[in-house]
């Protein structure tokens, strides 16, 4: 099929008029937002996991709080406990952001975005309360903000969907 020069490829390789400007879906939104919505899930329960385990450490040192360690290690429990909390929340919202992101959906990258960055702040927090740092989490933790500001800012692929 011939198309005249004036009339742009669609990215579904099918002809659009040269007035058309409505957002269309991208193939990097369904690819990353199938592998946020694993890491979501996967993360949501190793966070899960977390709290669990800061709350049995927390029940332990209080228990022990006469012994000598104990009312530190109830105290390390109850931080470990609570960053888990925060971190399987920021798993649900990017959950939800992810099924946005799927759609092509302005809000889901602002949610995805948002949510990656407070995520990475979690990690440096977590990082510096026991005493190791994960490089290659804040790694991937930056690819999904920065992904997102670039589609939200126009400069990869098309419009998102408002």
């Amino acid at each position: 099929m011939q198309v005249p020069p004036e009339q742009p490829i669609g990215p579904g390789g099918y002809p659009r008029p040269v007035n058309y400007n409505a957002p269309e879906r991208f193939v990097a939104d369904l690819v990353l937002g199938i592998l946020l919505i694993i890491g979501s899930i996967c993360g949501g329960f190793l966070a899960l996991g977390m709290t669990v385990l800061g709350g049995v450490t927390t029940a332990i040192g209080g228990a022990a709080a006469s012994q000598p360690g104990g009312l530190q290690t109830a105290g390390v429990g109850t931080g470990v406990m609570v960053v888990g909390i925060l971190i399987l929340l920021a798993c649900i919202g990017q959950l939800v952001g992810a099924i946005w992101m799927l759609q092509s959906l302005e809000k889901g990258l602002r949610m995805v975005m948002v949510i990656g960055i407070a995520g990475l702040v979690l990690n440096i927090v977590l990082g510096v309360m026991l005493g190791h740092f994960n490089f290659v989490g804040a790694g991937v933790g930056l690819l999904y903000p920065i992904y997102c500001g670039l589609r939200l800012s126009g400069n990869l692929g098309p419009k998102p969907v408002t």
